[in-house]
């Protein structure tokens, strides 16, 4: 599968949560580094984990943390296994959110009941179902979606040997009557559901 097909509704899920619903208990710096898209997750830690971000208003705690992971951070940078390690850290003792889109959408994609209704199969709704619920419960903690993605890799496949039947039966209107379903479900699911950003809090 195609990273064309992997993102296929990446930007209308992120733009179906209401913008009214959005809380925002930032200063406006830490606003721009909670919604601006990383390259890497390296570059996201070096933004939102340097020390000079908590000197104004200084804490001295939160600066002797910081500077810990920053070195940490540097010397990881290879690895992306340990600077996981040392997110989680800074989320634990920085109370730092990391961004969740791209991951979120992802698990939105495949993880949508709807899309398991045409043709309809009761195993693979019972199991979309479970973990979007999940999803909608989880959608700014990084760690639990992480864990909900590595528990819905059964998922997963089904969904890209559905995309690929699709693909080799030239059934593209049916696909796209199950995307529709999908982004107009999103749309009235994401409207009840608060998005919370608390980002860098110095």
């Amino acid at each position: 599968m195609d990273d064309q097909d992997e993102n296929i509704v990446f930007e209308e899920i992120f733009n179906s949560f209401p913008s009214g619903k959005r809380i925002y208990a930032l200063e406006p710096r830490a606003l721009q580094r909670a919604e601006k898209e990383y390259v890497s997750l390296y570059e996201e830690l070096v933004d939102k984990c340097h020390p000079q971000n908590f000197l104004c208003p200084y804490n001295p705690q939160k600066v002797e943390i910081a500077n810990d992971l920053f070195s940490e951070i540097l010397q990881y940078k290879q690895s992306e296994e340990l600077l996981k390690n040392v997110r989680n850290k800074a989320i634990q003792l920085l109370h730092i959110t990391f961004s969740t889109k791209k991951l979120l959408n992802k698990l939105l994609q495949y993880c949508h009941p709807a899309l398991y209704m045409a043709p309809y199969n009761h195993d693979n709704v019972a199991l979309a179902n479970k973990f979007y619920s999940k999803i909608l419960d989880s959608n700014n903690d990084i760690i639990a979606l992480e864990q909900i993605e590595r528990d819905s890799v059964q998922l997963y496949d089904i969904y890209k040997e559905m995309l690929s039947a699709s693909k080799a039966n030239g059934d593209a209107k049916e696909k796209e009557k199950a995307l529709q379903i999908l982004r107009e479900e999103e749309q009235k699911a994401m409207s009840q559901v608060d998005i919370e950003y608390l980002g860098y809090m110095p």
